[in-house]
């Protein structure tokens, strides 16, 4: 029987706890992309096409674009605006008082049309998901952007963009091959990252692992963190990568509590890794308890030992968000290199006069009339 401090602490509707083989949940080596993308490959006189075009990749003072629903993109624009993990002359890890993106325009494309992904993922709209995030791409590069659903011309100002960040981890873990597929195909060299698909890259490095996640009731729900390990080994070649799913009911976890009940459920193999979704929980007591349990010195402790694999380690999304933008902008040569503070720009995605087709969701300056409630 689970302890009533366990029901608490892990409330989630799918048993609390997910575990299952990776290699069933991938999508297979030919998987197909939505049809959205073939019609914009096959014409190539097409608006869309057109856009992709006109990307340019040598545009240092275009915006690094941040889109998904709303709540993801504010959790990561909030990231890039306050990083300070090196120093902005020579690139070495370390701050220096002044953002890393010092200077760039930060524009956050969040949609107030469509309600949460996750929500998206649940009640089956995965298709929608694909194509929704393909097409929010295509208008951060875009500059078209009205000002209110009775614009019919497109009156409004929106920079271009030099790189595309999928703020929600449901958009990477159903709309990241789509974007992927089209920018290869049409030899767009648009720099898009997702997160998420990094982060999890950066943890499944052989087969045979168990990999942990903690994130939201709504996430392990949705099964999207599955979804991506999944991904992750199918593009390493891994067919026997377990993945474990839970949430706990608050703001606050604690891995000794994840760990009793991941041995509650019956797990033998020990965690070799441990991915925290840092957008709904606070890890800052993590590091410390593994210290504890590593330790002969504190008995309540010593039970979890062999839980651990002697290489385990915790991953935060937000850091992998930082590093990733902040590497490609290097590589590339993409930083506007001036000495200012990152701006923030505005936008959203909403129904053009209450019509909840996507094709007809159009992108407006931020106005707090159109949020979604």
């Amino acid at each position: 029987m689970m302890s009533v401090e366990l029901k608490k602490f892990f409330a989630v509707a799918l048993a609390a706890l997910s575990a299952v083989s990776c290699g069933p949940k991938v999508h297979s080596i030919g998987q197909q992309t939505i049809q959205f993308v073939k019609s914009i490959l096959g014409d190539k006189e097409s608006p869309e096409y057109m856009i992709l075009k006109s990307y340019d990749p040598l545009q240092h003072d275009a915006a690094i674009y941040v889109i998904g629903d709303q709540s993801s993109c504010a959790f990561v624009s909030n990231e890039l605006k306050n990083s300070d993990d090196r120093d902005n002359i020579d690139g070495v890890l370390g701050p220096d008082r002044l953002p890393d993106f010092a200077g760039e325009t930060i524009a956050v494309l969040a949609d107030a049309a469509n309600g949460s992904y996750d929500s998206l993922v649940i009640s089956g709209k995965t298709e929608v998901l694909r194509e929704l995030t393909v097409r929010t791409m295509l208008k951060a590069v875009d500059t078209l952007c009205f000002l209110s659903p009775f614009d019919d011309v497109g009156l409004g100002h929106k920079s271009a963009a030099k790189m595309v960040v999928i703020a929600s981890p449901a958009a990477s873990a159903y709309g990241y091959f789509d974007v992927d597929s089209l920018l290869r195909a049409s030899s767009c060299r648009l720099p898009v990252v997702s997160p998420m698909s990094k982060a999890m890259e950066q943890i499944v490095v052989r087969d045979g692992m168990t990999v942990a996640v903690i994130t939201s009731k709504e996430r392990a729900d949705a099964g999207i963190y599955l979804e991506i390990c999944g991904n992750a080994a199918l593009k390493s070649g891994f067919t026997s990568v377990k993945c474990v799913v839970a949430a706990p009911s608050g703001k606050t976890s604690s891995l000794a509590e994840f760990l009793d009940f991941y041995i509650e459920e019956g797990n033998e193999s020990p965690v070799d890794a441990l991915l925290v979704d840092d957008m709904v929980i606070d890890s800052s007591e993590y590091e410390d308890e593994v210290g504890k349990i590593r330790s002969v010195m504190n008995a309540e402790y010593l039970k979890y030992s062999e839980f651990l694999s002697p290489d385990f380690r915790i991953v935060r999304s937000a850091p992998i968000i930082r590093e990733e933008c902040y590497r490609i902008l290097r590589e590339r040569n993409l930083f506007t290199h001036k000495v200012a503070f990152p701006k923030e720009e505005s936008y959203l995605n909403i129904q053009r006069n209450g019509i909840s087709d996507i094709m007809s969701n159009i992108i407006i300056e931020y106005n707090s009339k159109y949020l979604s409630k």
